[in-house]
């Protein structure tokens, strides 16, 4: 019995290490997925959790057998049985981590498609930022302009009002004169 738990927990630890290889191997690409988001990458975070529950399940599962095999004899049936549970989610978890391997393979995929899509986004960009520095500059032309025929058209309505003032002002003048004009008699002198 002490034989086979020592199978097992050869075979456990092989699992670990390659778990714990295909777990570095997930967050290098997970790295490289996050600079393109999306939802496929919802998805695939969402596997790589459930994946981590159960490689944590399973480490604890592993835990509980360790402890089990120090118990007597008549611990080592519930010990099998635990360790058979433990060896099914192994399995499970060696499935979801295929799934993930082909999901990410995809995504990588996604990701070059997405980079070239970026890369011709960034050429169109540069092209169109030649044409707004030369809007921006004829831009400032109209405004350098427009702000002088402004500057011109605030001259004219100064001397547009200085002229109203004068004219009233003369009109006011003509009006007294008149007045005054209109008072005066012709006297006859000899």
């Amino acid at each position: 019995m002490d034989a086979n738990i020592e199978t097992h927990q050869k075979e456990l630890g092989k699992l670990r290490i390659k778990s714990n290889s295909i777990e570095t191997r997930i967050k290098e690409l997970q790295e490289r997925i996050l600079e393109v988001g999306g939802v496929k990458l919802r998805a695939l975070q969402s596997k790589v959790a459930n994946t981590r529950s159960l490689i944590d399940l399973a480490g604890d599962n592993l835990t509980k057998a360790e402890v089990a095999k120090a118990k007597a004899e008549r611990d080592v049936e519930k010990y099998d049985k635990s360790l058979g549970a433990d060896t099914a989610k192994v399995e499970e978890v060696d499935n979801e981590l295929e799934i993930i391997g082909n999901d990410l393979a995809a995504c990588v995929a996604d990701l070059q498609t997405i980079q070239s899509k970026v890369d011709e986004a960034q050429i169109g960009m540069e092209s169109v930022q030649d044409v707004l520095v030369e809007a921006k500059r004829e831009l400032e032309e109209k405004t350098t302009s427009i702000n002088s025929f402004r500057a011109f058209e605030v001259e004219i309505n100064q001397k547009i009002e200085e002229q109203a003032r004068m004219l009233k002002d003369h009109n006011a003048k003509l009006r007294h004169w008149d007045k005054r004009s209109q008072d005066l008699e012709l006297v006859h002198v000899e």
